[in-house]
């Protein structure tokens, strides 16, 4: 590979990893809600693990299928707006965004063009909203509080991953970055050669990070690691797994990460067995 050739496989992996659809996210509070169960796993003596999940492991069969209906909204806005033509329509209206494509791990053009490596997405979802009766309801009765800073800091900078840390979009928001997206490379003569691969890769990039509208009052955040598949020299905080099949990792942190746990104040069968463990590990418990 030539050295031009070489640069600009380098900008366009930079670029695909750098993308944010909301830049203005201030949120840096974060929160994750546990059954009983798990926060026993994930709060150790000495230290705090979490685990993140393999993308095709999402047990809600809807995840991913969100962005194919907004994707299409997207376009026929655009199309009426007279923004696009006929001919760009057609040509993108025929990207395959089927729900068994995640990411560009498996997607045959799109970023492996520029790039020997394969990679795999583990995902972990958290939410800005603290000690919530929705969330407590839905998702478990113990919230754990961190810091976006905190939770991010051991993963930049280090070779072989990357990490992102982005606001899941719902409803409108979605159509509307999307048809910036489009819009963008429909303008660029530089882009439009490769159109169809373009808007793939942001659609393959969107597809677990847009939901409904309905689900809006979960004001999700989403931590994607991406790892070099069949890479085994990994940083000592994170360790891979698989179990029945399904693909895992676990993150270790100092039990410093935490802010705080809060119980739900209706949740009146809290383990004393639990609390009592917990704080004799050191964890302060409101």
């Amino acid at each position: 590979m030539s050295d031009a050739k070489e640069q600009e496989s380098v900008d366009l992996f930079d670029s695909y990893f750098d993308w944010d659809p909301s830049v203005e996210d201030s949120v840096f509070e974060l929160h994750h809600y546990y059954r009983e169960n798990t926060v026993n796993r994930v709060l150790q003596k000495d230290f705090i693990c979490f685990r993140l999940s393999a993308a095709e492991n999402f047990e809600d069969k809807m995840e991913g299928k969100a962005i194919e209906v907004y994707y299409d909204l997207a376009l026929d806005r655009l199309k009426r707006a007279g923004k696009i033509t006929q001919e760009e329509y057609d040509a993108l209206a025929h990207i395959d965004i089927s729900q068994n494509e995640f990411f560009f791990s498996k997607h045959s053009a799109g970023i492996q063009q520029y790039t020997d490596t394969k990679f795999e997405e583990y995902i972990i979802c958290f939410s800005s909203e603290s000690d919530d009766p929705y969330m407590f309801q839905n998702y478990g009765e113990y919230c754990l509080t961190l810091t976006r800073g905190n939770l991010l800091s051991p993963l930049l900078g280090r070779e072989n991953l990357r990490a992102v840390f982005t606001p899941v979009l719902y409803g409108d928001d979605i159509i509307k970055y999307l048809e910036s997206k489009i819009i963008e490379v429909i303008v660029s003569p530089d882009m439009k050669r490769d159109m169809v691969w373009f808007v793939g890769e942001v659609l393959h990039r969107l597809q677990f990070v847009a939901k409904q509208s309905k689900y809006s009052k979960e004001n999700e955040r989403r931590l994607i690691v991406y790892l070099p598949e069949g890479e085994t020299k990994l940083i000592p905080e994170i360790e891979r797994t698989e179990s029945d099949g399904k693909r895992y990792i676990y993150l270790k942190y100092s039990k410093d990460l935490l802010c705080g746990i809060n119980v739900w104040s209706n949740y009146e069968i809290a383990s004393k067995d639990t609390l009592n463990k917990l704080n004799r590990f050191g964890y302060s418990i409101e």
